[in-house]
């Protein structure tokens, strides 16, 4: 299947039955005749790719042969991909498209169109349409000549990346939460529009709201403001009666050694004005690991706090229009137990199943360096260690942008006190949406029963 695409573009805001705005355009291509294996190529999608593969829709077309069929078969596929590629790079495309017509070329017996609708985005440019299903096409006619290939060479992975998903990715802008707010906004009828600049509307009329990433119109913009700087959150915890951090913002490293000595090892040295634990070092014991995380943290950041370390687990609470929604578990980056191999052993099983991912698939790396070595030893294990099915080993001290972690729905365990300073916080800044978040050894257990559970971030959630 030889496919040469031409775009036709056609007016858009036809929906065609769409729940998105629909844009129409018109896919040509050589189709070989003969047996087409499309369950082969379903499975090469998802074991490749990971591409969900819907049904297809109920044929509202005529389909006169089978070989017609094939075709709109294909042109399915086509449409699955071009969605596939989009969301990938956080562009909102939730319906698959909808196919108008498939027909043999008169001129030319072995050619066919097909006529198809595919959701767009408002603001966003016609390329993206014409890039992504262009590059859908050429996937499929790939994937159709190498379905039964039991390697998928690193040309083809770095083809997609380089031709299709950086392309697109800088023709956008949106944050890690603007796709799961958004699917949840189109799983509930919700109509939703971009505006600019990764702004979008959901609803319209009295009931709309603006969100950037999952930011809101309601959001306080003076409350967003103080949230940025950790040592002004604190102080406003502080002052309203809940549980804060003990820090000193210092400015050089004979500072923050001076720090120390007033508030004690262990110690925690992050940047203020940094979120997802950029830049933090846990677990400052003495003078040699405090020069360590002062020179990595003022690497990135002139604003620097030395902080009295508070024992527990880092748990993140999402506060909505003033009530939790839900909690997780932000444990650090850790390799799972089965029961049978080493530390050493898991590592390496998981690296090679991440390295074998498309790049874009692909997790933050299995470490098992210095860092990890001693993550593992406080935690009572070896590289030689075969932990017990299903426990977790952890790889690094705390959860990280840098490095990932294991996140964990604790939702059902929040105590009601916990979730009360939390819904606090958020009122306190007036955030419509926030993200809480509490050092707590137990969050089963009240706060106030826990004197070392402190809230250490108040945050706009993004």
């Amino acid at each position: 299947m030889t496919m040469q695409q031409s775009f036709v573009q056609n007016q858009h805001g036809d929906r065609d039955g769409l729940q998105q705005p629909g844009h129409a355009i018109t896919i040509s291509f050589s189709a070989p005749k003969g047996n087409i294996d499309i369950e082969s190529i379903d499975k090469w999608l998802k074991n490749r790719l990971e591409i969900e593969i819907d049904p297809e829709p109920d044929q509202t077309i005529e389909l006169n042969d089978s070989e017609t069929k094939i075709v709109f078969s294909l042109v399915w596929r086509v449409l699955l991909v071009g969605r596939y590629f989009q969301q990938t790079v956080r562009i909102p495309v939730f319906d698959p498209g909808i196919i108008l017509a498939v027909s043999r070329m008169k001129e030319d017996q072995n050619r066919w169109q097909s006529r198809v609708t595919v959701p767009m985005i408002d603001n966003l440019s016609t390329n993206i349409i014409n890039r992504a299903y262009r590059s859908a096409t050429e996937l499929i006619h790939w994937v159709l000549n190498n379905t039964h290939s039991t390697d998928t060479p690193d040309s083809l992975y770095k083809t997609i990346q380089t031709n299709v998903l950086k392309p697109l990715q800088s023709m956008v802008k949106s944050g890690i939460s603007t796709i799961p707010i958004l699917k949840t906004a189109h799983q509930n009828q919700i109509p939703f529009r971009h505006l600019e600049n990764g702004v979008y509307q959901l609803g319209c009329g009295c009931n709309k709201r603006l969100i950037d990433r999952s930011s809101v119109d309601a959001d306080s913009a003076i409350g967003f403001t103080l949230t940025l700087n950790k040592l002004q959150t604190a102080s406003m915890i502080r002052m309203s009666g809940l549980p804060a951090p003990v820090h000193i913002m210092v400015d050089s490293l004979e500072n923050a050694k001076l720090a120390a000595d007033r508030l004690g090892w262990p110690l925690v040295i992050k940047p203020a004005d940094k979120e997802r634990g950029e830049g933090v070092t846990v677990d400052i014991t003495n003078d040699r690991k405090l020069e360590f995380a002062y020179n990595r943290t003022s690497a990135i950041s002139k604003l620097i706090l030395v902080e009295r370390e508070a024992p527990g687990v880092c748990y993140r609470l999402l506060i909505t229009n003033g009530t939790m929604l839900y909690a997780i578990r932000r444990s650090p980056r850790s390799i799972e137990g089965d029961g049978r191999h080493s530390v050493a052993e898991l590592v390496r099983i998981e690296t090679q199943i991440n390295n074998s991912k498309a790049p874009w698939l692909q997790e933050k790396p299995y470490p098992l360096d210095a860092l990890a070595l001693e993550s593992m030893s406080l935690a009572g294990f070896t590289p030689d260690s075969v932990p017990e099915k299903g426990v977790w080993v952890p790889l690094r001290k705390i959860e990280s942008t840098e490095w990932g972690g294991h996140i964990e729905d604790v939702t059902e365990l929040v105590h009601p006190d916990n979730r009360q300073i939390a819904e606090q916080a958020a009122s306190l800044f007036q955030l419509s949406n926030a993200g809480i978040d509490i050092i707590s050894s137990d969050i089963s257990r009240p706060w106030h029963e826990n004197r070392d559970c402190k809230l250490v971030c108040v945050s706009a959630y993004h």
